[in-house]
C-alpha cells in the first residue's frame, strides 16, 4: 500500500466534510491517493482481494470517521478506482492494482 498526498488546501464552509457542523470554520484539507496492488497470478482472485480490501477501507470509514485516531476526520465522500487492472511500474514490480482517493480535514484558526 502507497499512500501519497496529491493535494493540500485551506478552505471555509467546505461541503465536502457535510457531517462535521463546520460553518464558518477553516479547516485544511489533504486529498490524499491510496494504491494498493496485490499479485495478478490468478486476475479473478486478484480482483476479489482488491474488492475485499474496498469493503474493509469503507467499513473502517464508516465505524470511525478518524480512522483510530490517525487523522482529525475524513468525508464520506471517497472513491475506489478499480480502472488499471494490471500495473507494470519501472523498476519492474507488477500486479493488480487498486486506487482509492480519500479527503483529511484538520480544524485551523481562520487566518489573521
Amino acid at each position: 500500500m502507497v499512500v501519497e498526498t496529491i493535494e493540500k488546501e485551506t478552505a471555509i464552509n467546505d461541503d465536502r466534510f457535510p457531517m462535521r457542523g463546520i460553518q464558518q470554520r477553516w479547516i485544511k484539507v489533504w486529498s490524499l491517493l491510496i494504491s494498493i496492488m496485490v499479485d495478478n497470478g490468478d486476475p479473478q482472485a486478484a480482483a476479489d482481494q482488491l474488492y475485499e480490501y474496498a469493503d474493509m477501507l469503507e467499513a473502517a470509514l464508516m465505524e470511525d470517521g478518524t480512522l483510530g485516531g490517525r487523522v482529525p476526520f475524513v468525508s464520506p465522500f471517497y472513491n475506489f478506482d478499480f480502472q488499471s487492472p494490471f500495473v507494470e511500474y519501472p523498476d519492474g514490480t507488477r500486479g493488480r492494482a487498486m486506487d482509492m482517493t480519500l479527503l483529511v480535514g484538520e480544524l485551523v484558526e481562520a487566518p489573521e
